[in-house]
Formats: structure tokens, C-alpha cells, sequence
């Protein structure tokens, strides 16, 4: 029960860092965001580790890193490579898209860990678990497809795609935290921790890369606070996210599922502050994800 109220905590959380994003991302580069959101989810861990240090376990958890497994730093640095890829697609789509859009296609990434969990884990899901599970991914699709409806000319295939590419990117992720965390002896905090950080010198060696070849690349960036946020919520929403992977009777499908209670943020910001259309029908799917959430919490009761 623990690992679910977790999960839908981490979607509540990475939910508030896309609203955060999408203020960031108006009349702003998308490199510059990008790379400024990465540097906060790194500096979030400055007081995680600060803490461990008043506990008397800082010095051991970093020395820990060393001992780390070359092939498990491959495993992450390809996690990062897909995390980078990943959010520079979704930033790029969240740029362009209607926020009701982008973060109803997001919403749908639950499908891929689900199939490549039950494939490559052999998890197995109890009747009731797949009935939640089943109106969880109805209402995403529900939601998606009157969001992109209300779109009208913004949601364009291009942008659309993009964001579709970024949540397959995401889907290959989340099953190599699942083998990251079941199959080798690694804290889940140094994942995150080295993902953080390798995602952010990928992202920075891009973004100087692409500076050098194009001087002026940097004109019209300017600083938001949601840089910031979205970067601390970001690495926030992934640590109560690994918090709940950590738990042995965690599903990767329903963890995923669980993640896009984002998707109840997204909307509430788009109704009460974007003032986006069609909000019966919007508010109908959340419903069905709201009660597809319960039948999970109570299947696990």
C-alpha cells in the first residue's frame, strides 16, 4: 500500500514541475531551459547529501560510488542518455502544445513499462489489478484524445510526435530502473544521484556544442523561476519515485500508471489558469483515472 501512495505522490510532484516547465519554456530557449533545469536537479541533491553528513553516513554514501559496477554505469549513463533525449523532445512539445495536450500524451507512457514489465520481469497482475489498470489507460486515452481535439491548429503532428518520441524514450528508462534495482546491489539514490548528473553534462555538452556553432543560439534566453522548480520537482517527484521501486512488491506498470497523476495537475492548471475548453469531457476522464487509482490502492489493501 505504501509504494502506491508513494507513486501517486511522485505524479502529484512531477506534475507541479510541468506547469512549473511550461512557464519557463514562454519566449524562452529550449536549450537554455533544458540545461538550467538539469542544473537544478543536481543542486537538489545538495542538501539530500548535506543531511546524510549530519547523520554520520555522507562520507560512506559517496565513497560508495566508487564501487559501483562499470557495466552499472554503462546501464545508467544509457538511462540518462534516454532521460536527456527524452525531456529535450517533451520540452520542445510542451513548448508548442496546448498544456492539456502534451500532458495527456505523456499521460499514455504506462503501456510500454507494463508490457516490457510483464515481457522481461515476468510481473503478473491479479484481476482487480488489471480492471484499475485497464480504466487508468482508458481515461489517458479519453483525456488525450478530446486534449488534442481542443488543440485545434497548435497541436500540430510534428510537436505530437515529439512528445510521443519522448514518452517511448521514457518508457525504455523506467524498465532500467526496474533492472538497475532488482537485479544488481546499487542504493537507489546513487541511481538517480549519477543519472542526475550524467544527464546534466549531456545536456551542458550539447548546449555548449550547439553554442559554438551558433553564436547568437543564446539571444531572447532569460531567467524564470520555473528553471528552478521544475528542476527541484523533477528530482523531488523521481526520489518519493524510487522510494516506492525500493519496495519488493512493487509493479513497474502500476508504479508508471501511477506516475501520471501528473496529468490531474496539468489539467487543474489548464482549466483555472489557462482557461483551455472542454472541460466536461476532460473532467469525466479524470474522474475514470481517479477511480481506476482507487481500485489499485484497495487491490493492494
Amino acid at each position: 500500500m505504501q509504494w502506491i501512495a508513494l507513486g501517486a505522490l511522485s505524479g502529484l510532484v512531477f506534475g507541479l514541475s510541468d506547469v512549473a516547465t511550461k512557464r519557463g519554456l514562454e519566449e524562452n530557449s529550449i536549450l537554455f531551459v533544458l540545461a538550467g533545469t538539469f542544473a537544478f536537479a543536481v543542486l537538489f541533491w545538495i542538501p539530500v547529501i548535506g543531511w546524510m553528513f549530519i547523520q554520520g553516513s555522507g562520507m560512506e554514501w559517496l565513497g560508495a560510488i566508487g564501487k559501483i559496477a562499470f557495466t552499472s554505469h554503462l546501464a545508467i549513463f544509457l538511462k540518462s542518455s534516454c532521460l536527456a533525449a527524452s525531456s529535450l523532445l517533451a520540452f520542445a512539445a510542451i513548448k508548442h502544445l496546448p498544456l492539456s495536450v502534451a500532458g495527456g500524451i505523456r499521460a499514455t507512457g504506462p503501456i510500454w513499462p507494463l508490457i516490457g514489465g510483464i515481457l522481461l520481469f515476468q510481473e503478473s497482475l491479479r484481476p482487480q489489478e488489471w480492471a484499475g489498470l485497464i480504466l487508468i489507460l482508458g481515461a489517458l486515452t479519453i483525456y488525450t484524445t478530446v486534449g488534442l481535439r481542443s488543440g485545434g491548429a497548435r497541436a500540430s503532428m510534428a510537436w505530437i510526435a515529439a512528445m510521443t518520441g519522448a514518452v517511448l524514450l521514457a518508457g525504455i528508462s523506467l524498465l532500467l530502473d526496474k533492472a538497475l534495482v532488482s537485479g544488481r546491489d546499487i542504493d537507489p539514490r546513487h541511481i538517480q544521484f549519477l543519472s542526475d548528473f550524467y544527464r546534466f553534462a549531456i545536456v551542458a555538452a550539447a548546449v555548449g556544442g550547439h553554442m559554438r556553432l551558433k553564436p547568437g543560439a543564446a539571444r531572447g534566453a532569460h531567467w524564470h523561476w520555473g528553471i528552478a522548480a521544475g528542476g527541484l520537482g523533477m528530482s523531488l517527484g523521481e526520489f518519493i519515485y524510487f522510494r516506492a521501486l525500493l519496495n519488493p512488491d512493487a509493479i513497474i506498470g502500476i508504479l508508471s500508471a501511477l506516475r501520471r497523476v501528473s496529468v490531474v495537475t496539468a489539467f487543474l492548471f489548464a482549466v483555472f489558469v489557462l482557461k483551455e475548453d472542454r472541460i466536461r469531457a476532460k473532467s469525466a476522464a479524470i474522474s475514470l483515472l481517479i477511480l481506476g487509482l482507487i481500485i489499485l490502492a484497495t487491490a493492494k489493501a
